[in-house]
């Protein structure tokens, strides 16, 4: 299988980038190479995202804390040591509203969200969300799985729904785990066809729960992501 990543801009056209020693001219590399699109997204392919490169030096992190911040293409990240004394190089974005966790270089005792103060450790880690409650959590015997619905308020129409399965022998790993964002609404089978009439996914259509009585239905978020449309108690 040829995964080769092919230039949007044909290879001859760059036979015509070259220097002439006898008359000390240049020929510059065709102008779509500074101006297209379609262009830079095959440096990133071909370049940047298949090739190691330099992004800093060990030893301008030298303690534990110590972070700088970059960015590759279109995602912001940084480098920290942690106290073990390894570096990380992690996501400079929070999960929650996409804000940058840290600025220029410095030294952190911890990661923290300057817009909800949303806390992560050395390791990329969700380790704290202030204000976020558990809404309510069941344990369902017959399905072998326990529900639990967090949300930052009282209002349940929006929540975080978590799955954990008790068959589960191995520790979960990052992807594992079955977690979504939860919507209330009061007439599922209106909203399905009117969210399916506007374009949206339908990932399962309106159905009772396996394991429970309410009517629930998933659909996708334009990045692929699932919500669950679930009716009130």
């Amino acid at each position: 299988m040829n995964t080769a990543v092919r230039s949007p801009i044909a290879i001859e056209e760059f036979d015509q980038s070259y220097f002439q020693h006898e008359t000390d001219e240049v020929y510059a590399l065709p102008p779509a190479c500074f101006t297209s699109e379609a262009f830079f997204q095959f440096e990133m392919n071909a370049v940047w995202k298949k090739q190691w490169f330099c992004v800093g030096r060990a030893s301008d992190i030298p303690k534990a804390g110590d972070f700088f911040t970059f960015e590759v293409g279109d995602d912001a990240l940084f480098a920290i040591r942690t106290r073990e004394g390894k570096i990380n190089v992690l996501s400079n974005v929070c999960r929650h509203r996409n804000m940058l966790l840290l600025e220029g270089a410095g030294n952190a005792r911890r990661i923290s969200c300057p817009l909800h103060a949303w806390v992560y450790n050395m390791e990329g880690e969700l380790v704290s969300a202030p204000g976020l409650k558990v809404l309510r959590h069941t344990d369902y015997e017959s399905g072998r799985f326990t529900n639990v619905f967090l949300s930052f308020n009282e209002n349940t129409e929006s929540s975080l729904e978590l799955t954990y399965n008790w068959d589960q022998k191995d520790p979960y790993e990052k992807g594992q785990a079955f977690g979504h964002l939860a919507l209330m609404v009061n007439d599922i089978h209106e909203a399905v066809d009117k969210l399916a009439h506007s374009g949206v996914r339908i990932k399962t259509p309106p159905k009772k729960m396996n394991h429970g009585q309410r009517i629930i239905a998933f659909v996708l978020d334009p990045d692929d992501y699932l919500i669950e449309l679930i009716e009130p108690i």
